[in-house]
């Protein structure tokens, strides 16, 4: 029922009601616009409502999306694989007269920080190398060959900004990852502000990778610095400000062309361990510029590799948001489902899926992890999928990847000292005037709730809108 342009329920303004258009009428709020939808899955009740059906601007909220599609069409126990191969006949000596492929899938977890211990990001890369001495490999008389092919070479979805994409948040998904796709930048900042910074090391090394430093020294703490940088290109500079009197102040930036790293770092793997190789390494995205890839090889396996699993690679990203590990699975989802990976396959799929369960009309997807501005979607269809999860076999892994108030992730500074503690799983999105959350609440009556809310262009700072949300929170865990 609605009364004077307010949601009712049976007449009445409930309390999770009276907190939202409270929130609304706030003058912070005045020139917003507010999504939200609070639904007793139960039941089916809906509790409150704002502007339910607005397609808005959801930030990282778009990661439930592909994490949902990912754990109904895939499974959480699935492993993305990784294949060395070979062209060539191995002789007696164990030279390998052609050579070697590095063929990638779009696993996303070799060498990342989130499943290394830090120094050892590079390890794997000896196992793959006693893999090769284990079929008789010693001497490579021809190339390793990076092939990165099953993902487009588009670098990122469509929709980033190009103030995004040289930092480590920006990087684009590869059929081959490394590293996290990342690279650090160690600075020497100066003593007061003002003063020019030194860029003394980067790491790990990539040959010709160049960076203009107009990174200035600040009374600012934090880092305060933006890497501008497309894919593939090695001509890259960095700008902004950094603290005084810092000796080795890291900044992180993405690598500008993955499957070509991966490759750069395996030939040096194998050199380093005792396995020549002849040529320097390639890459199947220049062998197709120059039009040099050979169709019809037949290759052989030397050893398939997996990765960490499925639900792994999700916890990651439903608790710190990880975009390089949404972009990787959205990707993948195209893939498997119309044998490319790329933003708009991975899209398609996602909204496949989901259109033959749910009402999608007014769902506009444009990349998987909600980088981009173009990315459009209702507080409904977020709740909408979140009530069909729940009744899902892999709910519990589902919600078990979420962030949870007063315990993990991106939300665990949240309602510390409110009804809310505990009780609220969820994801966060934020982005420059964009603020959402979406998720269950576990109430103390015994209701649970989906949820979401989402705001755009707000008048205040983000951390005010965090507010406001916790309060949302306490009083839905007390409806």
């Amino acid at each position: 029922m609605l009364i004077s342009g307010v949601f009712t329920l049976n007449g009445q303004v409930n309390s999770v009601q009276a907190k939202i258009n409270a929130i609304q009428s706030d003058n912070y709020m005045k020139n917003a616009s507010i999504g939200f939808y609070a639904v007793n899955i139960a039941t089916g009740e809906e509790i409150a409502k704002l502007n339910e059906n607005t397609s808005l601007t959801p930030a990282s909220i778009m990661k439930l999306f592909t994490t949902s599609t990912a754990f109904q069409t895939l499974g959480a126990g699935h492993r993305i694989k990784t294949e060395l191969l070979h062209d060539g006949v191995v002789d007696s000596n164990g030279v390998l007269h052609g050579n070697i492929y590095i063929k990638g899938y779009g696993d996303p977890t070799w060498g990342s920080r989130f499943f290394t211990k830090e120094g050892h990001e590079l390890d794997f890369l000896k196992t793959w190398v006693d893999s090769i001495k284990a079929f008789g490999i010693k001497e490579i008389d021809g190339y390793v060959i990076a092939d990165g092919s099953y993902y487009s070479y588009d670098g990122v979805p469509g929709g980033w900004n190009w103030t995004d994409m040289g930092n480590y948040y920006g990087a684009g998904p590869a059929g081959l990852n490394i590293f996290d796709n990342m690279v650090y930048l160690h600075f020497a900042t100066g003593a007061k502000s003002g003063d020019s910074t030194v860029l003394h090391c980067i790491e790990p090394h990539i040959p010709n990778l160049e960076y203009r430093n107009e990174v200035l020294t600040s009374d600012k703490k934090g880092d305060n610095s933006y890497v501008f940088g497309g894919p593939f290109s090695l001509d890259r500079f960095v700008v902004g400000t950094l603290p005084r009197n810092e000796e080795d102040f890291k900044v992180k930036g993405s690598i500008p062309d993955p499957e070509d790293f991966f490759g750069y770092a395996f030939t040096n793997a194998l050199e380093e361990n005792g396995v020549q190789v002849k040529y320097c390494h390639q890459t199947m995205r220049k062998l197709q510029l120059t039009k040099a890839e050979k169709d019809s090889l037949k290759l052989k396996e030397i050893h398939t590799f997996r990765g960490e699993k499925l639900y792994k690679i999700i916890n990651e990203i439903n608790h710190r948001s990880v975009n390089l590990f949404a972009e990787c699975l959205l990707n993948y989802l195209g893939a498997q489902k119309y044998g490319t990976g790329n933003a708009w396959n991975g899209t398609a799929a996602v909204e496949k899926y989901w259109s033959a369960r749910n009402n999608m009309t007014g769902f506009y997807m444009n990349d998987g992890s909600g980088l981009s501005r173009t990315n459009a979607v209702s507080a409904k269809h977020f709740v909408d999928m979140l009530k069909y999860m729940s009744t899902q076999k892999t709910f519990e892994s589902f919600e078990n990847s979420l962030a949870q108030t007063g315990k993990r992730g991106t939300i665990r500074s949240m309602c510390a000292n409110g009804a809310g503690y505990q009780r609220v799983y969820g994801k966060s999105g934020s982005m420059n005037r964009v603020r959402s959350y979406a998720g269950y609440v576990y109430s103390k009556t015994g209701k649970k709730i989906a949820f979401t809310i989402m705001f755009n262009n707000f008048n205040c700072s983000s951390t005010q809108v965090k507010r406001m949300c916790e309060g949302l929170f306490n009083v839905m865990a007390s409806y």
